[in-house]
C-alpha cells in the first residue's frame, strides 16, 4: 500500500518545525487540550538538565512542575511550593508572562498561551541582559537618592544661613544655622509655603532685627525686595547680635537661593560665604546633573539612541490625551525589519545590531518632524507616533521609512522593512491608545503575512 501523500507532506512539515523549534534560542514547550506534554524543545530540556525523564511526553504540567521542585532544579523553598505551583498553574491555563531566573542563573520570561484548538504552549526568551539595565537603572536611581541625601546635608552642615525660594517669592526649604541666626522666627523658617515679606515683617516684629524706626525697616524692606527681583541685593542688616550679609541668586527656573552669613567678623567670614556658595552651586549643579542623566537614560534604547518602549509608552498616553482634548488625529505606525532572525542566524547579532542602528537613522530622517517620535519597540521593531497626522498623512510617512531603509541599505544585504499604519481619525475615538498600538500591530502581521517590503494600513481606529 502506498503512503498517503498529504499525510506524508503534513509529517515532513511537523518534523521540520520541530527541528526549527529544536535550533531556536527561544524555549518551548506544547501540550494538549488535557494538558500532557506533547513536545519539549532541545533549548528547554538543555535549560532544566532533564536526563531524559523528566520532560516526557504524556505526563501532565503539574507533575512536571512538581518534579523540578522536587528534583531541586529550581530553587523553592519548602513552605511556598504549594502556593508556587498554584501560581505556575494559574498562569498556564490564564496565560500571560512572567519572569524567571532558571537554574543556569539567566533570566528568562515565560509566556503561556492557549492555542485555538485547546492546546498550551509555553514559551521563554532570555532576558538576562533585561534585567541586568534594569538593575542599573535602580542603581542610578539610588546613586541619585543619595547624592539628594548629601545635598540636603551639605545644606544643614554649611556655617552659613540658606533658604530657597519659589518664583513666587514663598519659602521652599531653610537650614538649621538660618534658624539659629534668626530665633524669633525659627518656627516659620521650618515651615514651606510662608513669604520673603511676611517672614521680614514678622521677624521685625518680634524684636529679630533692629532698625532706628519702623521707616527704616520699611525702607530696607523696599530694598530687600527690588534686590530680589534681581538678585544682586548688597549690603547688611543687623540683629540684635549679629551684622548679617545677604547674598542672594537667581536660579534658572526663577527660584531664589539666598545665603546669610554673620559678617560680625568681616574678613573671616566672607571667605566663608564664598567657599558656601560655592559648594552650594557645585551640589546644585552636580545633582541637576545626575537627574538629567538618570532621565535621559530611563527613555533612551542603549543600541539605537531611540526613545525606548518606556519613552513611547508615556509619549503615546499624552498623545492620546492631546488628540482628545483638542480633537486631532491621531497616528502610529509599527516597523518591523523583514525576516531579520535570519539576517542574524547568517550574519551575527553585531551585524545585525549594526543593521538596527542604520534602520535608526534611516527612521529619523524619514519622520523628521519636532513633534513626532521614533522609537524602539522591541527587538527588530520600531514604532512611530504622529500627532496630528490621519490616515493618509501616515501612508506618505510609512511609505517615506521604507524608501529610506532602501537608501541606507542599497547594495547591503538587501535589508527591507514592512509597516503597519494606523489612525484616530479626529480624537473621537475612545478605546484608548492600547487600542491604537493593537490596531497598529495588527496591520504589521497583516503585512508580515503579505511579505515583504509593504506597508498596510489598519481600518479606522
Amino acid at each position: 500500500m502506498k503512503p498517503n501523500a498529504e499525510f506524508t507532506s503534513h509529517a515532513a512539515y511537523a518534523e521540520r518545525l520541530r527541528q526549527a523549534m529544536d535550533a531556536a534560542s527561544t524555549a518551548f514547550l506544547l501540550f494538549d487540550p488535557q494538558d500532557r506534554l506533547l513536545f519539549a524543545s532541545r533549548r528547554l530540556r538543555d535549560l532544566y538538565d532533564d536526563p531524559g525523564d523528566l520532560l516526557v511526553e504524556g505526563r501532565s504540567f503539574e507533575d512536571i512542575v512538581r518534579d523540578t521542585l522536587t528534583r531541586g532544579i529550581l530553587d523553592v523553598a519548602p513552605a511556598q511550593r504549594e502556593a508556587w505551583v498554584a501560581e505556575r498553574m494559574q498562569l498556564h491555563h490564564n496565560g500571560g508572562s512572567t519572569p524567571r531566573r532558571m537554574p543556569d542563573g539567566r533570566w528568562r520570561r515565560i509566556t503561556e498561551e492557549r492555542l485555538p484548538d485547546g492546546s498550551f504552549l509555553s514559551y521563554s526568551v532570555d532576558i538576562t541582559e533585561l534585567v541586568e539595565q534594569r538593575g542599573a537603572l535602580e542603581a542610578a536611581r539610588d546613586a541619585a537618592t543619595r547624592a539628594e541625601q548629601r545635598l540636603l546635608d551639605i545644606i544643614d552642615a554649611l556655617p552659613a544661613g540658606l533658604s530657597l525660594f519659589d518664583t513666587d517669592d514663598r519659602l521652599l526649604l531653610s537650614n538649621r544655622r538660618l534658624r539659629e541666626m534668626h530665633p524669633a522666627i525659627a518656627e516659620m523658617l521650618a515651615r514651606p509655603g510662608v513669604s520673603f515679606e511676611e517672614l521680614l515683617r514678622a521677624n521685625y516684629a518680634r524684636g529679630g532685627l533692629c532698625f532706628d524706626s519702623d521707616a527704616d525697616f520699611e525702607a530696607h524692606l523696599v530694598r530687600r525686595r527690588e534686590g530680589r527681583r534681581h538678585a544682586n541685593s548688597r549690603g547688611m542688616f543687623r540683629t540684635p547680635s549679629h551684622w548679617i550679609a545677604p547674598i542672594e541668586h537667581r536660579a534658572r527656573d526663577g527660584s531664589v537661593i539666598g545665603v546669610q552669613v554673620d559678617v560680625t567678623e568681616l574678613v573671616q567670614q566672607r571667605e566663608a560665604a564664598e567657599q558656601a556658595r560655592r559648594d552650594l552651586q557645585a551640589a546644585h549643579a552636580a545633582l541637576a546633573a545626575s537627574q538629567a542623566e538618570l532621565e535621559r537614560l530611563a527613555g533612551t534604547d542603549a543600541l539605537t539612541g531611540l526613545a525606548n518602549r518606556r519613552a513611547l509608552d508615556v509619549r503615546l498616553r499624552e498623545d492620546w490625551a492631546r488628540a482628545q482634548r483638542l480633537r486631532q488625529p491621531l497616528s502610529l505606525l509599527m516597523i518591523d525589519v523583514d525576516h531579520f532572525k535570519a539576517y542574524n542566524d547568517t550574519h551575527g547579532h553585531p551585524a545585525g545590531d549594526r543593521v538596527l542602528q542604520r534602520v535608526a537613522e534611516a527612521l529619523s530622517f524619514a519622520v523628521n518632524r519636532e513633534i513626532d517620535l521614533v522609537a524602539r519597540y522591541g527587538g527588530e521593531e520600531f514604532a512611530v507616533v504622529l500627532p496630528h497626522t490621519g490616515a493618509g498623512g501616515a501612508a506618505e510617512v510609512a511609505k517615506a521609512c521604507l524608501l529610506a531603509v532602501d537608501a541606507a541599505f542599497t547594495g547591503r544585504d538587501g535589508v527591507t522593512v514592512r509597516v503597519g499604519a494606523a489612525a484616530a481619525a479626529d480624537g473621537t475615538a475612545t478605546a484608548g491608545e492600547v487600542a491604537l498600538l493593537m490596531a497598529a500591530d495588527a496591520a504589521l502581521m497583516a503585512a508580515k503575512r503579505g511579505g515583504r517590503h509593504r506597508v498596510v494600513t489598519a481600518p479606522r481606529a
